[in-house]
């Protein structure tokens, strides 16, 4: 792809996320050193997180790797509780 094109295309990129964090469907974006980005998106599906990435300028060119984020102390008290039963259910002293 020409530098050209490439400029054209962050800066409709830019001008995109920052109408999303406005918007606050991006929640907070960062840039990475070296290229790429990373951010926290407020979306209520799947389908809406697809939707998303779809309308973004540079989707054709992108590589995403979504990962969902849970809160940190219920999904640490389900952790705790599902190691504790699976202890239970061991022969032996707990631990």
């Amino acid at each position: 792809m020409p530098p050209g094109m490439i400029a054209d295309l962050l800066a409709a990129q830019k001008d995109w996320l920052n109408a999303r964090i406005a918007d606050g469907t991006v929640e907070v974006g960062y840039a990475i050193v070296g290229g790429g980005g990373t951010g926290v998106v407020n979306v209520d599906s799947h389908e809406e997180m697809h939707e998303l990435l779809v309308s973004s300028p540079g989707f054709a060119i992108a590589n995403y790797e979504v990962r969902p984020l849970a809160d940190l102390d219920t999904t640490m008290d389900a952790s705790i509780a599902a190691l504790r039963q699976a202890a239970s259910m061991m022969p032996g002293p707990p631990g």
